[in-house]
Order: C-alpha cells, then structure tokens, then sequence
C-alpha cells in the first residue's frame, strides 16, 4: 500500500491522469506541467498559512512536521521515480522551504520556554535558530521565483510567493520582537561563548556566539587550535561553524581589551555522525536491480560511501556524486534482500529491507498498420496483438503522449485522426504482479493533406485500366484450368472437357508476369513467394487474388461474370497502387 501511495502521488506531479479518457484527443493529453504547477502551488499555500500563524501565534507545532514530511515524500519520490530534473529541483526547493519553517516553529518553542525559565542563553540561541529559518525561506523563494513550467499550448507558468513573502516579513517582526526581550532578561557578565546545537551532526552548520565586554574582536581556539578571527559588535558575537570529526570538542574564545587578554569559559560539544537515509527501488529482468540514493537527514546526497545489497550473497557498490548507487545480480527464487550502509566517519549506518522476486517476462506488443501516409484528419484504424493471449491493460501514445488506455485480450484494434506531420504511435504495458513492463513497436505515420483531384486522376486511371485489362483478356479464347507445381506462366496448360473459365487464372497470371517484371525475379518464383517480396498496402488485395487464383486452379471454383468484373477492378488498383504508392 506504501508504494501505491507514492506512485499516485508521484502520477499528480508530474500530471498524468491516473485513468486517460478513451476518446480524449492526443493533442490535448500530456506534455505540460499543469498537474506540477497545481499540486506545488497547493504547498506554497500551505506555507503561507503556517507561517501567518506563527506570526499570530495560533498554531499547532505538529501541522509543520507534517509539512515537511509532505515535502520531503515528494522529494523522495521523484528522485526514485522521476527523470524530469527540473521536477526534482523545484521538489528540492520545497523540501529547503520546509525545513525552514520547520526551523522557525522550533525557534519559536524554544524562545517561549526561555521566557518561562529566564533563560537568556536558551533565548539567544531560540532566536538563532528563527533566524537561519528566516534565511532558508528566503533563499527558496528566491529559487521559486525564477522558476518558469510549461502549460498548456506551451504557456508560462510562474509561482506567485506574494502571500509567502508577505507573511514572512510578519514573522520576521517578530524575531525582532524577540530580540528587544532578550535585552531586557540580561545578557551573562563576563567573557561568555555558547553553542546553538549542543549535540550536533558531522557538517552541520553550529552557531557560535557569546559576549565579549570592550573587545573590538576575539579568537575562536577549537580543540586548542586556532580556528577563527570574529569581530564583536556592541559587546556581542556570532558565526557559524562546521565539525568534520565525531567526538567531543572543546571551544573557547580569547580576547583582548584595554584591561588586558582574557579566555571564555571552555564548552565541550559532542557531534554525531549524521544520520541517512536509504530509498530504493527493485527492477526484474535476467538480472534484479536495485538502485536508489543514500540520504542525510536534511536528504542531501551522501557521496563516495560504500553500499551493500546482502541476499545469499553480499553485492557492493559506492555512490556517485548525486548519492546515488545501482546493483545488479541474478536471482532464482524469491528473497528478502538488505540494503545496507555500513556508516562511515561521519555518517551513521542506515539499511532498508524488501521481499525481491525473480524477474518477469515481458509480453509482446505489435502493432501494424498498411500504409505510411494517410490523409490529414482521416480516420484511420490501427491493429494489434499481445502475445501471449492473457487481459492487459495497456497505453497508446502519440507523439510520446498517452492517447488511449485500453484493456486488450490478444488481438485488438483502436481508431486515430492525426494532423499534418510525421507522427510516431506505440503501446505501452506499464507491468503487474505477473509480467514485466513492455512497449510495443513504433509506428511511423506521415499525415498530409488530401490531393482530391489527384486522388481523382488516379480513380480514373484505375477506370481505364480495368477497361484495358478486361478487354485484353476476353479477346483471348477461353481455355480450361490446369493445375500449376510452380511459376503460373511455366505450366502448360491441359485442357479438360466442361472445365472451368480461364478468367481468374488469366487476371492473376497477368497480375504475376506484372509485379516479376517489376521487382526483377526469377521466372522460377512461386505465387506464394511473391507475396514475400511485395509491400504496400495492395498486399492484401493481392493475397486475396493469390488465394482466389489458388481454389480457381486447384478447387475448380468458378466465378460469375459479375465477381470476374470486381476482380478486374481490383488488379487494375493494385497496379495503379504499385506505381503510384499510397496517394489513393
């Protein structure tokens, strides 16, 4: 049910209808953001709303983690699932949004507590905290802000944080108000340092600050090397720091004035490794992959770090730049596979576990259709097969955008018009529990507008020729049938008392010296093997007159004077369609 979960969330992001219309029009399906600009416009409001009611201090603490876990599912979702980069960008860009509010709430918190306890130190370091919150908001709508989406006929969509940065500023008023209150609970006498986050993570950013009386400066020794040079401002300062090691440190400041030099008081921190995070997907075939991306806490990647897939067997690989990793290796039988990092230095192990299954077979999709060009706007019909004969639901796209869903049982058949170009159509089986995903052949299919009056020449040539032939072969004596063992024209011909008329034998033997003539073959060349060598779409006309010249010389079938007409009609267009192609 989780991963249900996030494919649908996933399918309303990238704005694909989870069930597409049967006769909704393929220029009109896909291809646009809309379904992006809509779902991320939903969390910009949501992020104006809980940031006007921190400023009014009517909130519930809880609706900002949900939030952020919000954001960071959909991070995570595309990131697995996505290959769209601007996407996973824009998700990244609220996942930073997030955070920050979140950073802001827990400011907050913290600052009221430090009221209840007069607590100047909690105090200062609440407000730090508002603070980096404040920045990491303003720096994403400042990403937001350039962020342009594609609509629908190719129009620009643009996000509006008019509403974020309007309550913004209200929140930033109060972290100012906050500031005024801590001048009134009393700073600490003295040389004084103290840390935002104490215990903090391997490369997070810590906040050093403290109070310094009549110093224009002082120096930052960690673990008693000397580490910065940070001026001090109206008796106090602050910057940032980052720990590249575990363990504890121990910071102290050194300072000089008129008195003399003084040294702080010495504060121990302990940093942690960094918690990660592991997100993977599985994927069969004659080889199971499993690929997927090794996280932080924030879900940063976590680069060059050793992962393990443990099954029967141990498979390593290590993550590229982005975090990610890909392992692949064969599997026979259902498993429980692990996907392990072991931690490092500064990260902390993570793992993740997933039942794995041998890989599926894929069925085959074919699709088919006579001719390459059509006519702008006609309405064309598309044939198909599945193999094997089992129910399927499947995807039609043109031009790599979904024009049908249908479901199928072996054979199948659907309808297209298609404006003026040269269209690409394919099918699409998105898999089940049964068999893996597969995509059919692609059909290339060139529109272009109808020719009447060629179309008219043609018919009238056709007309003509039909005349021509027909006159041509009644002229001749009727003879009986003869049965033939190879090329029409080679057999002689035995005649027989009350045999059948000649006609069809003779249409097609006219039909067959035609098309040897014209593909250069062999006098050797059977019927059969000539339809092998013919394309077009008079193939199917042809077959039929094979078939009618087959029952004719081997059946004895006789034909009425009528049906001798329509086969005349239909040689004449088949030889009009070989040397003109497909206009009529």
């Amino acid at each position: 049910m989780k991963r249900i979960g996030v494919l649908v969330t996933l399918l309303l992001i990238v704005g694909l209808p989870l069930y597409p219309s049967a006769a909704q029009p393929y220029s009109g399906s896909g291809g646009d953001d809309y379904g992006a600009y809509v779902y991320f416009g939903n969390l910009l409001s949501q992020a104006a709303d809980l940031l006007n009611s921190l400023a009014e201090h009517d909130y519930n603490a809880s609706l900002a983690i949900d939030f952020w876990n919000v954001t960071n599912t959909t991070y995570r979702t595309l990131l697995l699932y996505s290959t769209d980069e601007r996407l996973i960008g824009l998700s990244s860009t609220f996942r930073d949004l997030a955070y920050g509010i979140n950073l802001l709430y827990s400011g907050d918190e913290a600052f009221q507590r430090s009221l209840r306890l007069n607590n100047y130190l909690l105090g200062k370091s609440a407000v730090l905290e508002m603070e980096d919150g404040l920045s990491m908001v303003e720096a994403s709508l400042s990403s937001l802000s350039a962020v342009s989406l594609r609509g629908e006929g190719g129009k620009e969509l643009r996000f509006d944080p008019g509403n974020v940065s309007s309550a913004l500023e209200r929140v930033s008023a109060l972290v100012e108000g906050y500031k005024r209150r801590l001048s009134s609970m009393g700073a600490p006498g003295g040389f004084v340092i103290d840390v935002s986050k104490n215990p903090a993570y391997a490369l997070e950013n810590v906040t050093v600050f403290g109070w310094a009386q009549n110093m224009s400066s002082v120096r930052l020794f960690i673990d008693n090397k000397s580490a910065f040079t940070v001026p001090v401002e109206n008796g106090t300062f602050s910057f940032a720091v980052v720990f590249n090691s575990t363990g504890n440190h121990v910071l102290y400041a050194m300072g000089r004035n008129s008195s003399g030099t003084f040294i702080s008081n010495r504060l121990t921190v302990r940093v942690l490794r960094a918690p990660t995070e592991i997100i993977a997907s599985e994927r069969g075939g004659k080889n199971v992959t499993i690929s997927g991306y090794l996280l932080d806490w924030r879900g940063r990647p976590v680069p060059n770090e050793i992962i393990s897939v443990i099954t029967k067997e141990s498979y390593s690989t290590r993550t590229n730049d982005r975090g990610f990793f890909s392992i692949s290796f064969p599997l026979t039988s259902p498993i429980n596979a692990i996907v392990l990092f072991n931690g490092s230095e500064l990260y902390a192990p993570s793992y993740t576990t997933f039942p794995i299954f041998p890989g599926k077979s894929a069925p085959v999709i074919l699709l088919s259709y006579g001719r390459s060009q059509v006519g702008v706007g006609e309405r064309i019909r598309i044939k198909g097969s599945v193999s094997p004969q089992v129910p399927l639901t499947i995807t039609i796209y043109v031009d790599e955008s979904p024009y049908k869903r249908m479901k199928v049982d072996g054979v199948f058949s659907f309808e297209v018009s298609l404006r003026k170009g040269t269209h690409r159509i394919y099918a699409v089986f998105s898999g089940n529990e049964v068999f893996a995903p597969a995509r059919s052949n692609v059909l290339v299919i060139t529109a272009t507008p109808i020719n009447y009056t060629l179309r008219a020449l043609l018919l009238f040539l056709g007309l003509l020729l039909t005349g021509a032939l027909y006159w041509a072969l009644t002229k001749r004596k009727r003879e009986v049938g003869v049965e033939e063992t190879t090329a029409p024209e080679t057999v002689p011909q035995k005649k027989e008392e009350g045999g059948i008329p000649p006609d069809v034998v003779e249409i097609y033997r006219f039909l067959y010296r035609f098309f040897r003539r014209l593909l250069f073959l062999p006098p050797s060349t059977t019927p059969r093997e000539l339809l092998k060598w013919v394309r077009g779409s008079y193939l199917e006309d042809l077959a039929e007159l094979t078939r009618l010249h087959e029952r004719a010389v081997y059946a004895k079938e006789r034909l009425g004077s009528l049906d001798v007409r329509g086969l005349l009609k239909k040689a004449s267009m088949v030889i009009v369609s070989a040397l003109v192609g497909d206009e009529l």
